[in-house]
């Protein structure tokens, strides 16, 4: 029969991680935020672990009543410790007395990791009047982006503008006497529209949506742009941005017109 000594803490990935005593490691928050985009839209959400612990002696050699470290011991356990969490990109969590992970495990190379896991903070800690006596306190932050998206579009915005009326159009000339005059050039005029918008997706680059005039479009000057994508460290890329750019030559004026309100795949 075995009796618990509490969880167990690991960090690395492959056959050997970094693995902490039992109880050794405990959380002091295990935080969920999550990001939205401009528009109001949650795209993800930051996964903030903030650890604390101090060392145990585990297998007494110096002292067996108390099973205290000494001063050789904790400096061999503060090098392996800083060896180890000075690596980034690692997978970590808790495994419960039988060596199972349990459900709180951040792995690094999994599709909604956007980050990847890295270390965001570390820190030794005085909470002992005996530190580095016969232990250390210490205290540290594994930090990941993952993908908690409300929708694959985190961003769309377009507009459209219109110059001309399509009215009269006209000139004004200088005179040798000093007096210019109004001449008019045509009784009617062309009317140029622009639609252009940008549409921020997660996953791939969405295509635009089709110009309003169709067969109004000045084809040649249509521009569609996609941009390189936005990556947050060793993971996965999001904010896929398209641009694009409609150019229309109209007869006479178009009164109705609104750019689109809102857009999907």
């Amino acid at each position: 029969m075995t009796t618990s000594q509490g969880m167990q803490f690991f960090y690395g990935s492959g056959d050997t991680p970094y693995l902490h005593p039992k109880g050794e490691v405990y959380p002091e928050a295990i935080e969920i935020i999550p990001r939205f985009g401009e528009e109001g839209t949650r795209w993800a959400a930051d996964y903030i672990w903030r650890l604390r612990g101090n060392f145990l002696d585990t297998i007494p050699t110096k002292n067996p009543i108390t099973a205290e470290l000494g001063v050789d011991e904790i400096s061999e356990r503060i090098v392996g410790m800083r060896t180890a969490y000075n690596r980034n990109y690692q997978n970590c969590g808790f495994l419960d007395d039988d060596g199972n992970q349990t459900s709180h495990v951040l792995l690094n190379n999994t599709a909604l990791n956007l980050s990847g896991n890295r270390v965001t903070r570390r820190s030794w800690d005085n909470l002992s009047p005996t530190e580095y006596a016969n232990t250390r306190s210490f205290s540290f932050t594994v930090q990941a982006l993952m993908s908690m998206a409300d929708s694959s579009v985190i961003s769309f915005k377009e507009g459209v503008s219109k110059t001309g009326t399509g009215g009269p159009t006209w000139k004004v000339r200088e005179t040798w006497n000093g007096v210019p005059y109004r001449y008019f050039l045509t009784n009617k005029s062309k009317v140029v529209h622009v639609q252009q918008g940008e549409i921020v997706s997660l996953g791939t680059w969405f295509s635009p949506p089709g110009p309003y005039w169709a067969d109004e479009e000045m084809q040649e000057h249509r521009v569609v742009t996609m941009h390189t994508p936005r990556y947050h460290g060793n993971g996965q890329p999001t904010h896929f941005r398209t641009t694009y750019k409609y150019v229309f030559e109209r007869l006479g004026d178009q009164a109705n017109f609104r750019p689109n309100l809102g857009y999907g795949p």
